[in-house]
């Protein structure tokens, strides 16, 4: 850990990327001094960037160890991070004292699992405030508000929080697009005045349903999508890469529950007759051809899949065909 200059700042951002530096950037156009704390190199000024913006290398934050450091040295009331984070902070032993300035937790960009947000509650004390939104949509759709986790907390668990302000959210049949009841899964639909044309209603891929108060569940993706700690991977992108290897007949791939990300895919194949490949070539293969997160977890060969109906490799039977290897390892 770098040694950091002890007068105070006014803005501390923990992780740059865009969204940090612009937010970087605003601060300083406010007249405020910011500071960015980064996986990065250490510069007190950058070419094109205010000289008030200080950036510092710090790989511990990334691997959870010194994570608590700048929330104990800056004490700030709000931090957040992916869901993950939460994992990795339970599982680093970190101590209590370390957080006691937070009065929340944000946390978006992947599904939270309720009973992660209750172990973080119950360890710290501090409130885990989902945010529901996406880049397409602009920002937010639907968070939760320290007096809504107080006043329906318990009795709205698992929900990502009540529709912002200026935004209007529906649960449409996702075959005949007819608006649905409250408390009915179906796919969301968001109208705001700053999206599309700010009159038409806007479908997501997201399916969802909602309550009279407006809170919003999210129950899944129609594109099947896996979330992979906040990264987003297209199972059809991944069956792909690996049928273009040319000893594979056919792949499937199924998101696989993951403590720590939520999600991760895991994935079958076939082989065609006369040929093979075995597991570490195949994942060589991948790795060539997908980014780091986009590659499974688990190659599972198969002399075939067991299939639905329509005869479609059933995701369920493939996701019990992988944890049962798994647990053989």
């Amino acid at each position: 850990m770098p040694d950091l200059p002890s007068e105070p700042r006014d803005v501390v951002i923990i992780g740059a990327g865009p969204v940090g530096l612009a937010c970087a950037i605003e601060a300083q156009r406010r007249g405020l001094t910011a500071r960015v704390i980064d996986k990065g190199t250490l510069v007190n000024s950058i070419v094109g960037y205010p000289t008030n913006m200080e950036f510092f290398s710090t790989p511990e934050l990334i691997e959870i160890g010194g994570y608590p450091f700048p929330v104990q040295r800056y004490k700030p009331k709000v931090a957040g991070a992916p869901p993950s984070a939460l994992r990795m902070i339970l599982d680093a032993g970190v101590p209590k004292e370390a957080l006691s300035s937070l009065v929340v937790f944000r946390t978006s960009t992947a599904p939270l699992d309720p009973d992660l947000a209750d172990q973080f509650y119950e360890r710290f004390g501090i409130p885990v405030l989902q945010n529901y939104g996406a880049t397409e949509f602009a920002g937010g759709v639907a968070g939760w508000t320290l007096p809504d986790f107080k006043a329906y907390g318990a009795t709205r668990r698992g929900s990502v929080g009540r529709m912002n302000p200026g935004i209007q959210g529906r649960i449409v049949d996702p075959e005949t697009g007819v608006p649905l009841p409250y408390g009915e899964k179906g796919l969301l639909e968001l109208r705001a005045k700053h999206l599309g044309d700010g009159e038409s209603w806007v479908r997501t891929t997201d399916l969802a349903r909602m309550d009279e108060e407006q809170f919003l569940w999210i129950l899944g993706r129609a594109d099947n999508a896996i979330i992979r700690g906040g990264f987003k991977i297209i199972p059809d992108d991944v069956v792909n890469a690996i049928q273009s290897h040319p000893a594979v007949l056919e792949a499937c791939v199924v998101a696989m529950p993951d403590a720590r990300l939520g999600q991760v895919p895991g994935a079958g194949y076939r082989v065609r007759s006369g040929m093979s490949v075995a597991e570490p070539e195949l994942r060589s293969f991948l790795r060539e051809r997908l980014t780091p997160y986009q590659v499974p977890v688990q190659l599972l060969e198969v002399e075939d899949f067991i299939r639905t109906p329509s005869m479609k490799p059933s995701q369920p039977e493939l996701r019990r065909q992988l944890e049962a290897a798994g647990a053989m390892a």
